[in-house]
């Protein structure tokens, strides 16, 4: 038993160790994309103690693209409620487990509407 957990808990020091890029990988990238990842990612990210000191060695500040930055995180925020008002379980659930009748969902601002019969859904 406790051979098995030191196997488990080595695996798992070795994969979180892992999941952080070599240093080196960020030299290649373009400003722009260490910048955006930079402004983007959550702080928490591994790689973010690179990319920052990789935006350093280049003397970039990222100013340029705070916008852009921006732009991108509501757009990601938007998505993900829409995303979560899709998983809202419906009233109504037939005993094939598909939704049965007509439903409307705002999908990027249009309205989206679908209609199931049995195992088929159709949307227009």
């Amino acid at each position: 038993m406790n051979k098995t957990l030191a196997l488990v808990t080595s695996v798992s020091v070795l994969s979180l160790g892992g999941c952080a890029a070599d240093p080196a990988i960020y030299r290649t990238q373009s400003s722009m994309k260490l910048c955006m990842d930079y402004l983007t990612l959550p702080s928490i990210n591994v790689n973010q103690g690179a990319r920052a000191e990789e935006l350093g060695r280049r003397g970039e500040n990222c100013s340029q693209y705070y916008g852009a930055a921006s732009a991108q995180q509501q757009n990601d925020e938007r998505f993900d409620r829409t995303l979560r008002s899709l998983s809202t379980p419906a009233p109504q659930q037939s005993t094939t487990g598909y939704q049965q009748g007509t439903h409307t969902y705002m999908i990027n601002g249009k309205m989206v509407t679908c209609t199931t019969t049995g195992t088929i859904t159709n949307c227009f």
